[in-house]
């Protein structure tokens, strides 16, 4: 007996399953189901508008047999039926909870999930009191089948206990419910337990001895899966039989409520087993029974009829008096379908199918017996999914009658077009062009070879030619849903006014527009108008038929009338130009405004005359029209005064009648009708052809001609265009329906409205109009009519045939066809009529024109070319004449320029202007100095006109009378300075150049130099509290060697060498911040990264560095050598480098590697670093960025050193030294030694020391090779080619500076 329930457990392993596929999807390979029907097509989609794509439908199911057999049922019925291709089946097992379900199908419960997880769950356990759920949230679209409810169910075959408790007087077999109540005798519920061993057996082998496989797994309610309420412990008592523990966790609460003798034991999906298994066990034994709980229908409970029930009355007093609302379930449920809200909107077959599918009682009798005959022979869990199916399939293939009847809908999807029509504008005959249309629509309906399974169905509404309700009207068509979801563009509207504003706005909307009238120029724009065409010609077309009749009638002067801003006479102005390329002269395009009165209309009139137009293109509408053919009557400029009118050929057939339009509309025109015929009696009008010939034969079969017989009442002009555009749109959707059917649930995604355009592009049919083809463009050609009016009528004279490429929206040229016998002329002579053109003047150099033998116009323009030529020749003379001036002028500036190193470019020779400041601006109020120049003022500046600040400054200024090179020399330094923007730059401030003195302004720095704020201060060095004075102490030394190497390294950065860094030219301000200054000798390096000294100067040797004194060459490593320098003089506090030697004796003590002796008790740190800088290769001297590294780690680094007395200036010998080529290239110049003979030591012998530390532990990255390259000879050092002059400096000059003039060297064998 045992391992028959092990076998019956194993069929139920499959629940299991599924129930691990929660919130998965059903998928397997699946065939055809009812294969005797047709394939539906074409195919339907699910397109939601907020999504370009269309969304798959999620059927949702659980676990519930009855749920699972409906849904793929219907699963059938949508894919094969409906037509959705896009059909999913998901799984979620709500547990019986609504709430659930609901979640699932509502995109409202989480708003960042725009679309649910499930589209429609064919079967929702509603409860009584939930008739009215969540109608906002979901669809509810009915029941799917009969109610089912939840019930304590006892076999038939086993209700010996229910007998006993009836009675034998009572008790019949018909019976088909015992009260609850029996559940509270003790001796009762005795039958209805299990036996210890089953219990051991169930615990065996369903839960395996693993209490995580037990059912009901909360410890705390369950122990092995069973629930034992306080009354039943260590009592006898019946056991309830379950499934799954949370659907049915209530049982519980019931049991407390009611005081039970009841043990729930939870099985989930063995449940089916433990029954079978406990009918086999107890069927001899009448005093044996069981009892269970489960729902019907389903596949346990069959026939309701072979079970005992057990009723449980008061469902009032459990679901109101207490907390837990047990009562209502078992209370019959609807068992109901619900949708996702958006089904009833986008897909409408969809929605309607849901509602009418519903199954019967047989039905479900039908579907559960097929399944339980089909479980008992599965052997494989995993073949059931499969096997749901076939019975679903099964169902439908025996039951089409049935759902034949839940179609309920017109099989035929509607697709709209938006009709706008004039109706009442009787120039047009709006309601013959929207008769046009409908017959189109009727015609495309009934050919089944187009758009089967659509309908295609017109909207029409009056847009009377104004903007305001055309614009209405496109508006209502997008406004409703309904109409705009299935609506696939908009026909018409008719005037051209009324295009612009839903022809712009319609790609917004992604609609298409296809008007059957609007002949506009401007809508040809595919950029603002890319959903834009029309089935009739545009008028820009007509350029080539007035081109080809002015030439025919040899006309070269035209001119036009027409109301400003509006948009079908733009063609005229774009016509102009292509009439002026041809030799028609465009003389006037008089634009009149549309508030006008008659007296108005006179002047342009007059104008037109006074300029002798006589081939007048008037483009207005009919009021305008009467008005101005009036005027022209009276200022006879009819035809027969031979004037030639076009007007447009849409005017009203009876437009010229004032007598009715003064009498009726209360016109004031001042002509009668018979006035009005003789002005208007020869005017042209031309329009694109309305209808093909009549033997040419329509897209639908028929001839035109046959067409027009049947349809002649109440016919329009337009009725063919408006016609062959609805053919147009039938067209572009048949095709789409059949490359894209998914693209037709939506048809204003941006992908279907480019596709539909595309389209509607490669359009070619035979029309009632002709042949639509547009070639890429928005518009079709078509023949051109040319007509005049005369005998009361409009009068067809002759033709224009376009010559079209294949596939470009262009006409290249025509044939122009005229009936001659059918245009006639009504001037006296009956003649064509003048253009207006004067005869030509007689001739004013008749001579010249015979002795070129050409015409007199041809001759004058000779005449000006002659002359022309020779006033350009003198001009060319004098232009040369001053430009070789100008050009040595400025070869001689560039040469200074380049001998001062300033960068020279004509380009931006006026940059100063920038720095330029009002004189007036400048207040000098102290003298602060002299120098080379001039005098240097203390004083005040304002700098900014827009404001009232006056700022301190420093201005040098250059002595009235300088020459032009002296102020060029005195500008170079300003010439720098404004490229230099730095906080230890001292910064210019502007400049006054227009007239004498000359200023530079810059700013004031309060302490003055550095020299003079270190000598000043020497004496505090000597103090005991050295190290606690500010002035003096390390931090502050440090700090301003720092800001100056700062300085360097952005010069460095600029590409500019300063060449003179000594502590004189570094300024002080009042924070104390050092800024270098004097930028005299500052020079551009450009791209060579160094900078040639070519020219006579002063050159400060003390602080130069070897490369600089032999070769004149300065780098940003000079400058290094130079601040090495400096720092000596920071530390010595102002002392003079190599003091008591002269420039010449420095020049050679440089030259033999000689350097500065670093004073005694310098921190090893700095010496280090002076010897860096003093690197004979400048390529292994530190870099100014390096050096601010290294003081800013070492913020204490400078210290004050001083030997003894010094003195600021040298005293003694000052001579000059004078560089010049004197000297044999062999020639050699021993060093001079110092008094005490160890105030200079050899740059070697100071890494001789062992005591001394190593070089600063810095990388200098240059490479290691001469900067200007390997020299050629020894004559490159110019150490060797110096000799000391007998002559002294001008009294101007500094012996800190030597005078240099390397253009003067000659090469000559002299020596020392």
């Amino acid at each position: 007996m045992l391992t028959k329930m092990k076998g019956k457990i194993r069929l139920w392993w499959w629940p299991t399953l599924l129930l691990c596929a929660v919130h998965t999807t059903w998928g397997f390979e699946e065939e055809k189901c009812i294969k005797d029907e047709e394939e539906v097509y074409p195919k339907k989609y699910f397109q939601y508008l907020e999504n370009e794509k269309s969304l798959t439908i999620n059927l949702d199911t659980s676990n519930r047999i009855t749920h699972q057999l409906s849904t793929h049922i219907f699963y059938i019925y949508v894919k094969e039926v409906l037509g959705y291709p896009k059909v999913n089946i998901t799984f979620n097992e709500d547990h019986f909870q609504i709430e659930s379900a609901i979640e699932r199908l509502s995109d409202y419960v989480d708003r960042n999930k725009t679309i649910p997880e499930a589209t429609i769950n064919l079967e929702v356990w509603a409860s009584p009191d939930y008739d009215t759920f969540a109608k906002d949230l979901v669809k509810e679209c009915g029941s799917v089948g009969p109610p089912g409810r939840f019930g304590w169910f006892i076999p038939k075959t086993l209700s010996g206990p229910v007998r006993r408790y009836y009675g034998p007087a009572a008790w019949t077999n018909s019976i088909q419910e015992v009260h609850w109540t029996l559940f509270l005798d003790r001796q009762l519920v005795s039958f209805f337990n299990v036996e210890r061993d089953v219990l051991d057996r169930i615990e065996r082998e369903i839960f395996r001895m693993d209490q995580s496989k037990y059912i009901c797994n909360n410890s705390t309610l369950c122990r092995n899966s069973m629930y034992t309420p306080k009354q039943c412990r260590n009592q006898t008592c019946a056991v309830l039989l379950a499934p799954e523990f949370n659907s049915t966790s209530f049982l519980i609460d019931q049991i407390q409520e009611t005081g039970l003798l009841i043990k729930v034991l939870w099985l989930g999906d063995h449940l089916q087993a433990v029954i079978e298994h406990l009918k086999e066990r107890y069927g001899s034994d009448n005093r044996r029974s069981l009892l269970f709980f489960y729902w019907y229908p389903s596949e346990i409970v069959l026939q309701e009829e072979n079970y005992i029930n057990v009723q449980f009355k008061n469902n009032e007093f459990y679901n109101f008096t207490h907390e837990k609302t047990v009562g209502y379930k078992y209370e019959m449920h609807r068992l109901v379908k619900l949708a996702w809200e958006k089904v009833a909107k986008n897909a409408e077959p969809l929605y309607l199918g849901l509602r009418h599918f519903k199954l019967d009682e047989k039905d479900y009798d039908f579907l559960l017996r097929r399944y339980v005959e089909v479980k008992g022979n599965v052997k494989d869990a995993r073949r059931n999914v499969t096997d749901v199916r076939r019975i679903a399939c099964e169902w439908m293939q025996q039951n089409k009658e049935v759902w034949n009847n839940w179609k309920g809908y017109n099989t035929k999807q509607k697709i709209y077009i938006g009709g706008i029509f004039p109706m009442m504008a009787t120039s047009y005959n709006g309601k013959g062009i929207a008769a046009a249309a409908l017959k189109a629509t009727k015609a495309i309906n009934s050919n089944d070879s187009l758009l089967k399974d659509y309908e295609l169905r017109l909207i029409i509404s009056d847009g009377n030619c104004q903007p305001d309700a055309v614009m209405k009207n496109f508006i209502d068509f997008i406004a409703d849903g309904e109409y705009y979801k299935k609506m696939v563009g908009v026909l018409g509207p008719a005037c051209s006014e009324t295009v612009e504003p839903i022809a712009g706005v319609s790609k917004h909307y992604r609609v298409l527009i296809v008007s059957y009238s609007a002949e506009g120029a401007s809508f040809s724009d595919r950029l603002k108008y890319p959903y834009f065409f029309r089935t009739i010609g545009e008028n820009q077309h007509y350029k080539h038929v007035y081109m080809s009749l002015f030439k025919r009638f040899g006309w070269k002067r035209v001119a036009a009338l027409t109301e400003d801003g509006q948009k079908y006479t733009e063609y005229i102005s774009l016509m102009s130009d292509e009439l002026e390329k041809n030799g028609i002269k465009f003389i006037a395009n008089k634009k009149f405004p549309r508030e006008k009165s008659n007296e108005d209309m006179k002047y342009y009139l007059a104008d037109l005359k006074s300029k002798r137009a006589r081939i007048i293109i008037a483009d207005v509408v009919d009021s305008v029209a009467r008005t101005v053919m009036c005027e022209a009557y009276k200022q006879d400029m009819t035809a027969v005064q031979g004037y030639v009118w076009f007007l447009p050929v849409w005017l009203d057939n009876r437009w010229y009648d004032t007598d009715y339009y003064n009498a009726k509309l209360k016109e004031v025109i001042n002509c009668t009708t018979k006035e009005m015929k003789e002005a208007i009696t020869g005017y042209f009008a031309m329009t694109h052809t309305y209808y093909a010939d009549n033997d040419s034969m329509m897209q639908e079969g028929i001839t035109v001609g046959k067409w027009r017989e049947q349809n002649s009442v109440n016919s329009s002009n337009y009725a063919g265009f408006a016609y062959d555009a609805v053919w147009t749109y039938a067209f572009a959707l048949n095709n789409l329906s059949k490359t894209d059917p998914e693209a037709m649930s939506n048809l204003h995604t941006e992908v279907t409205t480019n596709k539909l355009v595309r389209l509607v592009e490669a359009t070619d049919f035979q029309g009632l109009s002709g042949r639509i083809k547009f070639r890429g463009g928005p518009s079709r050609f078509s023949i051109i009519s040319i007509v005049q009016w005369y005998d009361d009528t409009l009068n067809t004279i002759g033709y224009f045939h376009p010559n079209l490429t294949n596939d470009k929206p262009e006409i290249l040229g025509g044939n122009l066809q005229l009936n001659d016998t059918a245009f006639k002329w009504f001037t006296p002579d009956g003649r064509v009529p003048a253009d207006g053109t004067l005869p030509p003047p007689s001739c004013a150099v008749e001579g010249l024109a015979r002795a070129f033998d050409v015409e007199c116009q041809t001759a004058v323009i000779i005449l000006n070319v002659i002359v022309a030529g020779v006033l350009l020749l003198g001009v060319v003379g004098v232009c040369f004449y001053m430009k070789r001036k100008y050009d040595r002028k400025v070869q001689k500036t560039k040469n200074y320029m380049k001998a001062l190193g300033i960068p020279f470019d004509p380009r931006h020779c006026s940059d100063l202007d920038k720095w330029e400041i009002h004189r007036e601006s400048v207040v000098i109020n102290r003298k602060l100095g002299e120098g080379a120049f001039g005098t240097v003022y203390g004083g005040e500046a304002n700098l900014r006109e827009s404001d009232t600040i006056w700022t301190a400054v420093a201005v040098k200024t250059l002595k009235m009378g300088s020459t032009a090179e002296e102020k060029l020399d005195f500008l170079s330094e300003a010439e720098a300075m404004k490229r230099f923007d730095h906080k230890n730059i001292v910064k210019l401030l502007g400049v006054c150049t227009k007239d004498e003195p000359v200023y530079t302004i810059m700013e004031f720095m309060l302490y003055g130099d550095l020299k003079n704020y270190l000598l000043a201060r020497r004496h505090l060095v000597k103090s005991k509290n050295v190290d606690e004075s500010e002035e003096v102490s390390s931090k502050r030394l440090t700090n301003m060697a720092m800001d100056v190497a700062r300085g360097l390294s952005y010069l460095a950065e600029m590409k500019f060498v300063h060449r003179d860094i000594a502590s004189r030219n570094c300024l002080i301000n009042a924070q104390r911040t050092v800024k270098i200054g004097d930028f005299g000798m500052t020079r551009a390096m450009f791209d060579n990264d160094y900078y040639k000294f070519t020219r006579r100067g002063m050159l400060p040797v003390r602080w130069m560095s070897p490369e600089s004194l032999a070769l004149g060459v300065f780098t940003p490593a000079s400058d290094v050598w130079s601040f090495g320098v400096l720092l000596y003089e920071i530390i010595t506090f102002g002392s003079f480098p190599f003091q008591g030697k002269s420039n010449a004796q420095v020049l050679e003590l440089v030259k033999e590697g000689h350097v500065l002796d670093i004073p005694k008790g310098v921190k090893p740190q700095l010496v280090g670093l002076i010897k860096s800088c003093w690197k004979q290769e400048s390529k292994e001297r530190p870099t100014a960025s390096q050096m601010v590294e290294f003081f800013a780690n070492n913020p204490r680094l400078l210290s004050p050193c001083l030997d003894g007395p010094i003195s600021s200036v040298q005293i003694g010998d000052s001579d000059q030294l004078d560089i010049g080529r004197k000297c044999n290239e062999s020639s050699k110049v021993s060093p001079s030694k110092s008094a005490n003979g160890s105030a200079f030591r050899t740059q070697n012998s100071m890494f001789e020391d062992e005591r001394e530390p190593d070089n600063i532990p810095m990388e200098v990255c240059c490479p290691k090779e001469p900067l200007l390259g390997q020299g050629k000879s020894s004559s490159s050092n110019l150490l060797s080619r110096l000799v000391v002059g007998s002559s002294r400096r001008e009294s101007e000059d500094d012996d800190e500076y030597l005078n240099q003039n390397v253009s003067d060297i000659r090469q000559d064998n002299t020596n020392v």
